[in-house]
């Protein structure tokens, strides 16, 4: 019973720490077209609500779920393929 706890325990943690990943690291967690930095203008109410009706009533193939830091790491990847370098995590 004590190893079926500790499992608990680790996820946990583990659901916490990507909870503040998402919390400090916006920018890895979602694509630049869903998010907005602070200071830009932000949407009216009306248009924010027409695209989230728009996507809660898509169907199927119509939206597409992306990570930024997925896509980073697919960018840093790829580059490194193209320069032949090591990788590097900067």
């Amino acid at each position: 019973m004590k190893e079926k706890d500790r499992r608990k325990e680790w996820m946990a943690a583990l659901l916490i720490a990507l909870s503040l990943w998402n919390l400090f690291y916006p920018g890895f967690t979602l694509t630049k077209d869903v998010y907005r930095e602070t200071g830009e203008e932000t949407r009216d109410t009306q248009e924010t609500e027409r695209v989230y009706e728009e996507i809660m009533n898509a169907r199927e193939g119509e939206v597409e779920i992306r990570m930024g830091f997925l896509e980073w790491l697919r960018d840093k990847k790829e580059e490194n393929r193209l320069n032949g370098g090591s990788y590097d995590r900067q």
